[in-house]
């Protein structure tokens, strides 16, 4: 069994403990911040003073939650960096795209699965 350590947040393990201590120490360093955009506030996630994501709802295929054998068209708020936004919009065909979801998972999609990202505004 791997090695615990206690911190404020519970029992992690040593992996989590050092990405909570970079995430926390990044955090008080103001690296992460929230910036109106223009008159509206659009949720735009900085680090460092450059845009890095944007918050869209994207509506994909995917199971119902209540029948697990059938699917239907769901749809989740997520985060789109700039690169996946370019990618989304190009010609080429990429088999997945690459979202950021909840508090800060990495979220891979089919793009087959994919139907549409709509920008969110606040």
């Amino acid at each position: 069994m791997a090695r615990m350590i206690k911190t404020k947040f519970g029992l992690v393990s040593r992996t989590e403990a050092r990405c909570l201590g970079d995430l926390e120490r990044q955090l008080k360093d103001g690296w992460w911040q929230r910036k109106n955009h223009s008159d509206h506030l659009n949720s735009v996630l900085q680090y460092g003073g450059r845009t890095m994501l944007k918050s869209y709802d994207l509506w994909y295929w995917g199971y119902d939650p209540d029948n697990h054998g059938q699917s239907q068209m769901l749809r989740k708020e997520v985060l789109v960096s700039e690169t996946t936004l370019k990618r989304f919009l190009s010609r080429a065909k990429y088999d997945y795209y690459e979202f950021v979801i909840d508090d800060g998972q990495k979220w891979i999609v089919a793009s087959d699965l994919v139907l549409q990202l709509r920008e969110r505004v606040d």
